[in-house]
């Protein structure tokens, strides 16, 4: 009994409770379409489902050609009613707060210390790019959490070997795919890391072919979706937007391969502040890969003119410090190249959204948010790190007192939008 109320439990219930409570004070506070990403097409796929009982079209609207589940989920909240979408971001802070738990879950399985979780978790669930995700009426966030509990359950498998753990993934990776084909890198990334470990003779091959037939299967379930419906209305298995010409103000300047190869501030005007400028001409973050994929890691897509520019530029140069911290003490810990394969082939597998439709949009963050669990590893493996007597440059300590300042920012930058910040509706 003692261990159903130990310290643990208990902050990460109460942790819980308080992401839950920050996220509800945020849509409540804001206007349904505040901080998402093409609300009303969403919508319009949920009423079609709930309205007139059936699949949406690809090219019915701007959003129809995602797969079914989450607008399924959707309409358990009539779609009619002017509370609907409250209910459903709602659902995305409960989306959020299991995702925590999932993170939570896998660090205490890496024996993680739950100080190093603590601080961890709360950096994460505070950044605003996390709040605005899982508190958004958009499939990305289900998605994500899909997509985390599929990492989680492949990471206990490997180390358990459960049966019911391998039908799990395969429940999880058909629910993913239903929900956004983005689930095929969270999937793809554990096999290629799987297979390097059987390569290395670390991880038995039969059980990698086990796995990749029960991804094989899920797969196949997809099939009625990507055959019997998109190929057969569009003659692409996976149709979207950007298969037509769409705004010229959001395609990338360069090519795809040169914006990969082109590194953070090489373009004059870059960092002129600190956000992305998806729509502006001049003054964008269009030109570099990471510069933009960094930069939506922390403040989405969204800028945020009224801030004193004090505070999101503090952000922003915390949060490089802490990535700079964490890959100098990389292998510090068993955890942390783990922790980086699996961010680098999250980063691989976005750039095979852009380089098939150039647009500055597809290299969002948002894409693989699931990366944050990986980013939990990362982070919590160096506070929990050892330190050398006499090491200063980027010690746990040092680390830990950047990361609970960032989180002090964080939650200011919350207080002010939720005190009279300006709701950015994007176009």
């Amino acid at each position: 009994m003692s261990g159903t109320f130990s310290r643990p439990g208990l902050v990460l219930t109460g942790g819980l409770l308080a992401w839950s409570l920050y996220a509800f004070l945020f849509i409540a506070r804001s206007p349904s379409g505040a901080f998402t990403h093409d609300f009303q097409s969403h919508l319009v796929h949920t009423r079609i489902l709930y309205n007139q009982h059936r699949l949406a079209l690809p090219r019915e609207g701007w959003e129809t050609y995602q797969p079914p589940l989450y607008y399924a989920v959707n309409t358990l909240f009539s779609p009619n009613r002017p509370s609907h979408a409250f209910w459903i971001r709602l659902m995305s802070v409960l989306y959020g707060a299991l995702a925590l738990f999932l993170m939570s879950r896998l660090l205490t399985h890496s024996h993680i210390s739950p100080q190093a979780q603590e601080s961890t978790l709360l950096f994460i669930a505070t950044t605003p790019a996390f709040l605005f995700l899982f508190s958004t009426y958009n499939n990305d966030s289900l998605a994500t959490l899909l997509s985390i509990a599929f990492l989680v359950v492949a990471y206990e498998w490997v180390h358990q070997r459960q049966n019911w753990q391998l039908i799990g993934l395969g429940i999880l990776t058909t629910a993913g795919l239903y929900t956004k084909l983005n689930m095929a890198f969270p999937a793809g990334a554990v096999v290629t890391v799987l297979a390097v470990m059987a390569g290395m003779g670390k991880f038995p091959w039969i059980l990698l072919r086990r796995l990749i037939g029960t991804l094989a299967v899920s797969v196949a379930l997809l099939t009625p979706w990507l055959v019997g419906h998109n190929y057969r209305l569009t003659g692409r298995l996976t149709p979207v937007p950007a298969d037509f010409p769409v705004f010229e103000d959001i395609r990338l300047p360069h090519t795809p391969l040169q914006t990969v190869l082109t590194p953070p501030g090489w373009t004059p005007g870059e960092w002129k502040d600190p956000y992305t400028h998806v729509w502006d001409k001049t003054n964008h973050k269009k030109n570099s890969y990471l510069a933009y994929v960094f930069d939506t890691s922390i403040f989405g897509e969204y800028t945020f003119a009224f801030l004193p520019p004090v505070l999101p530029w503090a952000i922003l140069f915390l949060h490089a410090g802490l990535w700079i911290g964490a890959l100098w003490r990389v292998r510090r810990s068993p955890y942390g190249v783990l922790a980086v394969s699996f961010i680098a082939l999250g980063l691989l597998g976005l750039m095979t959204i852009f380089f098939r439709a150039p647009y500055a949009g597809l290299m969002d963050f948002r894409y693989v948010a699931w990366l944050w669990l990986p980013i939990a590893l990362l982070f919590s493996a160096v506070l929990a790190s050892a330190s050398s007597e006499h090491e200063t440059f980027f010690s746990p300590s040092l680390f830990r007192v950047v990361m609970l300042l960032g989180t002090f920012l964080h939650v200011s930058f919350w207080l002010i939008l939720f005190i009279g910040g300006q709701w950015n509706i994007p176009k």
